[in-house]
């Protein structure tokens, strides 16, 4: 519901950038003798608000991005480079002595709008199943 608030924002705060970047286009293609005297003028990008992540992997050099952290109410959200979790992974298993229970227990929530990573879970318990013969 906020994401689309800020859509709705986004697409007003969008329009006189349109508006201005229309007008630039025509002072770059006025021509005085065959000469373009204002080409070199720049489009204005447009500025958005970004909108709240539910959650991702950050692939690295990705590019920055604001993120606001403690919204989450139902559960503890973990945020760290890889390497720092995979360290902890580690750490974990030789503690254990590298024992861990056959069966895991995994909670994911999903939203109405996550039909593309419902259809990667489908995948992949399907391959699952024929690789056990199941």
């Amino acid at each position: 519901m906020v994401n689309s608030l800020i859509d709705g924002i986004n697409s007003v705060i969008a329009e006189p950038f349109y508006a201005i970047n229309s007008a630039l286009d025509g002072i770059r293609g006025a021509e005085i003798m065959n000469w373009y005297p204002f080409e070199w003028l720049p489009s204005i990008s447009i500025p958005e608000i970004p909108k709240l992540a539910q959650g991702t992997v950050v692939p690295a050099n990705y590019g920055e991005f604001m993120a606001i952290l403690g919204d989450n109410k139902r559960e503890t959200e973990i945020v760290s480079p890889l390497s720092t979790i995979e360290k902890a992974v580690q750490n974990a298993m030789q503690k254990n002595g590298g024992n861990f229970p056959k069966e895991i227990i995994l909670n994911v929530y999903l939203s109405k709008n996550s039909s593309a990573f419902s259809r990667e879970i489908i995948k992949i318990v399907d391959d699952d199943r024929r690789r056990r013969g199941g």
